[in-house]
């Protein structure tokens, strides 16, 4: 969506709520909230986005719509594991789950799945993330779901680095950036930036920058900020690594502040290692120069903080 249509889809869910309630139908009000979380969410505005979902959720369990509850339980899940409620997060994917699974919804099942192989790799328990992210593949290829397929072949490579299988991760990363083109955007973005983060740690800096600028370019594009983050955490580290802690500096504040504003925890399956940058740049600046240096980025605007990261 255009950034002036947000008004317009306002204006159209109200109109769609006060249709909905005038006639009865409690199903389409559970849906319009779906879309009211997916445009919170869109806009970086967690807590309505989380509102909303619980909202819709609690609609599709009063009419026992099962298939839309298993939805709105991954969904929902999803945000608040993006904002590191882990626990909260792992009892809705495995409510979807056992829904999806008594239902054969194989799209939800998958979901849930590799969401919970996400988490399972964030706390740090990468057998279970690659049992789960295997298991959520079979179901991908199974359903013909190219982004799926291309978001599991992701989470195993991210996996295989944290082993310290940087090649096995190297392929897995790039088969997953040739199935993800063409497809929606977040699931590109995501690719390039493991696989630069993969570059990064091997040593090849020139590549590793290429495909963190393509990445975040994309999201910049396209309004997906959420994943800009990795984008602008990758520029950092490779300028970290080239010696440039003033701008690894100011692109990790920047990172930080839209992590902030959009509620986004880190998560290790993120890829990319912000903490590694921190430190060289600290190194390189001193404390006091580096803390002044990185409230200067994130005082800049997501639209500064990335014309100054591809420049």
């Amino acid at each position: 969506m255009r950034t002036g249509d947000f008004d317009r889809v306002r204006q159209l869910l109200d109109e769609a709520e006060a249709a909905f309630a005038e006639v009865g139908d409690r199903w389409g009000a559970a849906l319009t909230w779906l879309v009211r979380m997916s445009l919170h969410a869109h806009l970086g505005q967690r807590s309505l986005a989380i509102a909303a979902g619980q909202r819709s959720l609690a609609g599709f369990r009063a009419i026992g719509d099962r298939y839309g509850t298993s939805v709105l339980l991954w969904q929902l899940g999803t945000l608040l594991r993006r904002g590191g409620d882990h626990q909260a997060a792992a009892a809705l994917f495995e409510e979807a789950l056992g829904l999806a699974r008594t239902m054969r919804l194989s799209q939800v099942a998958g979901g849930a799945l590799a969401e919970l192989a996400g988490l399972a790799g964030t706390l740090g328990d990468l057998d279970r993330a690659e049992a789960l992210y295997t298991e959520a593949l079979a179901l991908a290829r199974a359903a013909g779901a190219t982004g799926a397929v291309a978001a599991c072949l992701d989470g195993l490579g991210t996996v295989a680095h944290r082993r310290g299988d940087r090649q096995r991760a190297l392929e897995l990363h790039r088969e997953a950036l040739e199935r993800s083109r063409g497809l929606e955007q977040p699931v590109i973005v995501v690719a390039l930036c493991h696989l630069g983060a993969v570059e990064e740690a091997l040593g090849d800096l020139g590549a590793a920058e290429t495909h963190y600028r393509e990445g975040l370019a994309i999201a910049d594009q396209t309004g997906h900020h959420r994943e800009a983050i990795l984008g602008l955490e990758g520029l950092a580290g490779v300028a970290a690594a080239r010696g440039d802690a003033g701008r690894a500096a100011l692109l990790l504040g920047a990172a930080d502040a839209l992590r902030e504003r959009l509620g986004v925890a880190p998560q290790a399956a993120d890829g990319t290692d912000g903490g590694r940058a921190a430190d060289r740049a600290r190194a390189g600046l001193g404390d006091q120069a580096f803390a002044g240096t990185f409230q200067q980025g994130r005082d800049l605007d997501v639209g500064a903080a990335v014309r100054l990261a591809l420049a």
